[in-house]
């Protein structure tokens, strides 16, 4: 690793402690502050975890910075069923839960949001998932997530749950800036936050960040650099409030995809030149041509940029004693731009060094605005309480599609060389990819989805749930593929085709919840739920007019069944949950592998939460799954019965840390088990187990100083692999590895 004490740059993901209400520096969460925090996402009415009748898990802010993420979705990693492979940065990550298939980049089945809304419509359109316009900052108060049950009827396209990112609003004053620094990777940030109420009726906060530097891989230049800035002001109302939410992103940060590797044939992976703990591929300096009007040019150097600007408005009134109305609406301004290297192929060049095909993702994302609109009503009778509403959700899909061709050896300068046919070092976007792929997408989904929602209890000790949602979609604009070449050798588009069709299904949920004394519950839960396929993959298939041949191809179902039992005492909490989900998938293109991959899955599994004080300041928390998964009908019959690919049987976390009146320090353990690299299940990569460090000292009372490790052994692990086949002895493999080890300082002020 290479060591630079406190230079350059903005650290990836503030390790500075979070707890920004706290009346102490020191960063430590009571374990009774999730515990008993109000559950909002996806239920029909504000909860407990110990009262919801599916799986709830909520993380506390600064629970989440001594877990040293560098990126969202390692937050993930911590969340019971939710295997997030987040290896890719702060942008591109897939996220799978309870077994549920990764067919196509991003969450397909899993909704992201921030404050109850999501933050994309659709969670696999491609180049464009919900993690890269996502960060988490000082703003955040919990990270909330759902698995099954009632996720299925709460937002669209979230079978398998939602994560909910939950922001301060103000209500205890309180502020703090805070400053980390990377100590052997180039990385600075500062973050700030303050909020307090104004007067009896008012309150306000408000936070963001500034960063800039490289990040925890070797790039050129400061690719890992912009701001953030969320608010919010929030009127309490005699019988409820209003609050209005504002947020500006503008951030870049390098995404990182597979990189060159040299199998030996039993799982093992090293260095094809490229280092696998902290290298990439991207080329220093030079320009990218787009095959776009006017030829656009981008940097090689450019990593994934993500432009928001959101505003937000959040009411919720009293009618009377028992009818409520809530309105939920956010109106999103989105681009960004996604330009990373991708090893095609690898090769012996003509001077006998090993060398690379790498075709440059350069794919413009002009357009991914959306307007998001939750109207609901809840009233209460004497017996049970129903909520009614209504859902629109309108997304953009807005981008042009760009490859180009490099031929570079890999000895660690990545210098220029030709192609195994004699082409030259550069290649414009018409060779291999660019002529399945370039391409140009303008379109727009309207969803409209009513919902209906019913509670109710049973005696003192019997609790249930019953909720509707009917989606229905509407896909309307047209799409490009790469036309003939022009006189310079760039692909210009072929004459436009139209896109516009429709579908709708009907997702439903019922739960149960049973008190066993005042401290224990068991819950099951049985669920369907929808998840629409995002056009830019089904395209191939649309049908000359624009509509999609069978409305069934449009979309995937989701089967879930899951009982459990919960425990929550003054020192300890368990909970436990056994789980059931079939799959019925929608084919969807897949450009890394240049096919389509449609199939049928079931998965059956347990995911064991907890946390135990055990005295003197000594506690312990995590959890683990074990997931059965099999692959049960495929368009590749040779698939069916397999494992699906990079689905874990096991993964887990474990939290032992140590809190006196200074100090709080601890390790995050992540595991994982061995996972198939592909359907084929011809080969695998081997389990890793990542250690992170954390340590919080309370200075004074007002400045606290933080020192984290993420990857503290420096572990050696794989999340994703294009190749499928049988590895022979120095074989030439394309991978995508964790990070190596990162450390980073951070010192608080509290005022």
């Amino acid at each position: 690793m290479r060591t630079r004490i406190f230079g350059g740059g903005f650290a990836v993901l503030a390790t500075a402690i979070m707890a920004v209400n706290s009346n102490s520096a020191l960063a430590q969460t009571d374990s009774s502050d999730t515990l008993e925090e109000v559950i909002v996402t996806g239920v029909a009415r504000p909860t407990t975890k110990l009262d919801a009748t599916n799986s709830v898990t909520a993380l506390g802010a600064s629970d989440i910075a001594n877990y040293a993420p560098r990126s969202t979705a390692e937050i993930f990693r911590n969340l019971p069923g939710v295997q997030a492979e987040a290896t890719g940065g702060d942008a591109n990550a897939n996220i799978k839960v309870r077994g549920l298939p990764i067919s196509a980049g991003g969450a397909r089945y899993l909704s992201i949001q921030e404050d109850g809304l999501p933050v994309l419509l659709i969670g696999d359109m491609e180049f464009g998932t919900s993690d890269s316009f996502l960060r988490f900052d000082h703003s955040v108060r919990s990270v909330q997530a759902i698995r099954g049950g009632a996720g299925s009827t709460q937002a669209a396209n979230s079978p398998g749950g939602i994560i909910n990112f939950i922001s301060n609003d103000g209500s205890e004053e309180g502020g703090s800036v805070a400053l980390t620094t990377g100590l052997d990777y180039d990385a600075n940030r500062l973050d700030f936050a303050h909020g307090q109420p104004i007067n009896s009726d008012w309150q306000y906060h408000v936070a963001g960040y500034v960063r800039d530097g490289e990040g925890p891989r070797d790039v050129p230049d400061n690719i890992e650099s912009g701001y953030q800035i969320k608010a919010n002001v929030t009127r309490e109302l005699e019988d409820g409030f209003v609050r209005v939410h504002v947020k500006r992103l503008d951030d870049s940060a390098p995404t990182y995809l597979p990189i060159p590797a040299v199998a030996d044939g039993n799982g093992s992976f090293s260095s094809a030149g490229v280092d696998l703990g902290e290298g990439t591929l991207y080329l220093q300096g030079g320009d990218v041509l787009n095959r776009d009007a006017g030829r656009q040019t981008t940097s090689l150097t450019h990593g994934f940029s993500s432009d928001v600007t959101s505003v937000g408005f959040q009411l919720e009134n009293n009618i009377n004693d028992s009818t409520t109305v809530g309105l939920v609406h956010r109106v999103s301004k989105i681009s960004g731009q996604f330009v990373s290297p991708f090893p095609a192929e690898v090769y012996t060049d003509v001077d006998d060094d090993t060398a690379a095909r790498i075709h440059y993702f350069n794919t413009k994302l002009d357009s991914l605005d959306n307007t998001f609109t939750d109207l609901n009503i809840r009233k209460e009778f004497d017996a049970v309480t129903v909520k009614a509403g209504i859902f629109r959700g309108v997304q953009d899909y807005d981008a042009q599609w760009g490859w180009n061709t490099y031929f570079v050896k890999l000895n660690g300068a990545l210098s220029a060389t030709t192609g195994p046919n004699g082409e030259a070092s550069f290649v414009p976007g018409h060779a291999a990819w660019g002529e399945c792929c370039s391409r140009s997408y303008d379109y727009e989904v309207e969803n409209i989805a009513p919902y209906l929602a019913l509670t109710g209890e049973i005696g003192e000790q019997l609790s249930w749930d019953a909720s509707l949602r009917h989606d229905s979609w509407n896909v309307d604009g047209n799409y490009a593929f790469s036309g003939a070449a022009d006189a310079d050798g760039y692909l210009t588009y072929a004459t436009a085709s139209p896109i516009d069709y429709d579908l709708s299904y009907t997702s439903w949920s019922l739960g149960v919840n049973y008190a066993v004394g005042e401290n224990s519950a068991l819950f099951g839960s049985v669920s369907e739920g929808g998840s629409a396929t995002a056009t830019s993959r089904i395209t191939g298939s649309l049908l000359a007019n624009g509509d999609i041949n069978d409305e069934e191809s449009g979309y995937s179902t989701v089967e879930q069944i899951e009982i459990g039992y919960k425990y929550q005492g003054d020192d300890a909490s368990v909970y436990v949950t056994l789980f059931n989900a079939e799959t019925e998938e929608a084919g969807g293109f897949e450009v890394t592998t240049q096919s389509v991959i449609q199939n049928a899955y079931e998965s059956t599994g347990l995911e064991v939460e907890g946390e135990y004080e055990l005295g003197n300041g000594f506690a312990i928390a995590g959890g683990f799954t074990y997931t059965d998964a099999e692959i049960t009908d495929s368009n590749v019959p040779a698939n069916e019965g397999n494992t699906p690919r990079r689905q874990a049987e096991w993964i887990y976390n474990i939290t032992p840390s140590y809190s006196s009146a200074k100090h709080n320090i601890g390790l995050n353990i992540i595991g994982t088990d061995d996972t198939y690299i592909q359907d084929s299940n011809q080969a695998k990569f081997d389990g890793y187990i990542v250690t992170n460090l954390f340590w919080n000292y309370d200075m004074t009372e007002s400045l606290a100083l933080s020192f984290n490790v993420n990857n503290l052994l420096d572990e050696e692990g794989f999340s994703e692999g294009e190749e499928g086949g049988p590895f022979a002895g120095g074989e030439f493999v394309r991978i995508r590895p964790i990070n190596g080890r990162t450390t980073s300082l951070s010192l608080r002020y509290y005022f």
